[in-house]
């Protein structure tokens, strides 16, 4: 995991997306953008992304498919935006602007990191 320069799969729509990925160009963050299910998937093996962001109020059928997939084999984290919390991930209101998402992003991507430390220094582990 990059702390400076994260890895992130977005899923939803296009213009989102790339206001998303424009947003934070400035700070050198990976950003990837999948048009179909497969090429999510694939980009999801093939970068190994810190964190994946799933819009499942643009794009439907792209997305609850992919966020399905990816639920079934636990990727995480994963940062949903929808109108319903889903289980099992972070959540986010469909409102949150690209301006808004980086500090989301940083946020979990933070908490994280220190529960990953935590499970390192305890006992047994």
């Amino acid at each position: 995991m990059s702390f400076q320069h994260p890895n992130i799969l977005y899923v939803g729509g296009q213009d989102t997306g790339r206001a998303f990925a424009q947003a934070v160009k400035k700070a050198n963050w990976w950003v990837h953008l999948p048009t179909e299910t497969l090429e999510a998937l694939g980009m999801y093996i093939t970068y190994m992304p810190d964190i994946i962001v799933i819009d499942l109020t643009e794009q439907p059928e792209l997305t609850q498919s992919v966020y399905e997939h990816l639920q079934s084999i636990e990727a995480s984290p994963m940062l949903v935006l929808a109108v319903d919390p889903q289980p099992g991930v972070y959540n986010a209101v469909p409102e949150s602007t690209p301006h808004r998402l980086p500090t989301l992003i940083r946020t979990i991507l933070d908490q994280e990191a220190e529960h990953e430390q935590l499970l390192s220094t305890e006992p047994g582990i």
